[in-house]
């Protein structure tokens, strides 16, 4: 149902989405009074923390005001699929796309780190002519706030393992990259 709401909240700001930005960094989304409210209304519509949302109205609107970034939303694959497609397009021993992938699943309470690596995620996508869902991307996002906040209430060890974001991901990942 939240996924509906991000897409209300994406409508009612449409404007705002599609202008120029320079956001390269989480503190940048704040600087404008448009993209905090947009950003207060993905928190009150989407049940998000103000960080995770602020990471997402980021992304998003990185996707949407560049050209260079501008990635389709076919729905063929998840961001975790698209991170598999990623590391098996190089036949290096060491892949430096599954590094990045380790660091950016990684779970910290830095969203900053985590927006930052989702940007250079997308650049790669785009570099490489990748499309993943966009509801992939919110559940994502969704899906590390819901994990974050199990950590900040201590109920981290109560909640079954495939609903915490890194074991979900790199669960996707193994799997995906298995098919590429």
């Amino acid at each position: 149902m939240s996924y509906e709401n991000y897409l209300g909240v994406i409508k009612q700001f449409e404007r705002e989405v599609k202008r120029p930005s320079k956001l390269n960094t989480i503190a940048d989304v704040y600087s404008s009074p448009s993209d905090f409210r947009a950003v207060q209304a993905i928190c009150t519509h989407c049940y998000l923390s103000v960080e995770a949302a602020a990471c997402l109205w980021g992304i998003e609107r990185c996707i949407r005001s560049r050209a260079s970034m501008f990635i389709g939303y076919d729905g063929r694959w998840s961001v975790a699929q698209c991170w598999a497609n990623l590391s098996d397009s190089t036949n290096h021993k060491n892949n430096i796309n599954e590094s990045r992938f380790k660091k950016w699943a990684a779970m910290n309470n830095d969203w900053s780190d985590f927006y930052h690596r989702t940007l250079e995620f997308l650049k790669l996508c785009r570099l490489k002519g990748l499309n993943f869902s966009h509801e992939s991307l919110y559940d994502v996002i969704k899906m590390r706030d819901n994990t974050m906040k199990k950590y900040e209430d201590g109920s981290y060890l109560r909640v079954p393992k495939p609903e915490l974001f890194n074991i979900a991901m790199w669960t996707e990942f193994s799997e995906s990259s298995k098919f590429f």
